[in-house]
């Protein structure tokens, strides 16, 4: 096989050109992939948390709206989040909050146990929640 071919014809080069900038583009796509990928995934925030959730946890929360930290956690974990309506009590002692940096993850009558980001994406916060004992009523 030749590198180079004398006497191309306008077709023929453009043609080589498109081949070679493709061969180029796909080589890189195939270096950078792991790159892009590790940026972009839930990966390290999913195993991170993992490392902080206790070996009790049986059942863990979230707002219905948080269908991708559903599909994550799934699929990183194997841990089916139980998704509840918004405003609402979550029904289980742990609720993974996804919010933006912003707002905050505190909720009163809750725990923070861990936080986390994806790594190149620091405007949203997902937390780790665990719900607090109730205090005893005095008798």
């Amino acid at each position: 096989m030749a590198l180079t071919r004398p006497h191309l014809r306008g077709r023929q080069a453009i043609t080589n050109w498109a081949a070679g900038l493709t061969l180029l583009w796909g080589l890189g796509m195939t270096l950078w992939l792991p790159w892009f990928d590790a940026a972009k995934s839930y990966r390290p925030v999913v195993s991170s948390m993992l490392r902080k959730l206790p070996a009790t946890a049986t059942c863990i929360a979230t707002e219905n709206r948080n269908s991708l930290a559903m599909i994550s956690w799934r699929y990183y974990a194997g841990i089916d989040l139980l998704s509840f309506p918004s405003g609402e009590t979550p029904p289980c002692d742990y609720w993974l909050v996804v919010r933006s940096s912003e707002e905050g993850v505190a909720e009163p009558g809750w725990q923070v146990l861990w936080t986390g980001n994806r790594p190149r994406e620091q405007n949203m916060t997902f937390a780790l929640l665990q719900r607090l004992p109730q205090a005893k009523a005095p008798k």
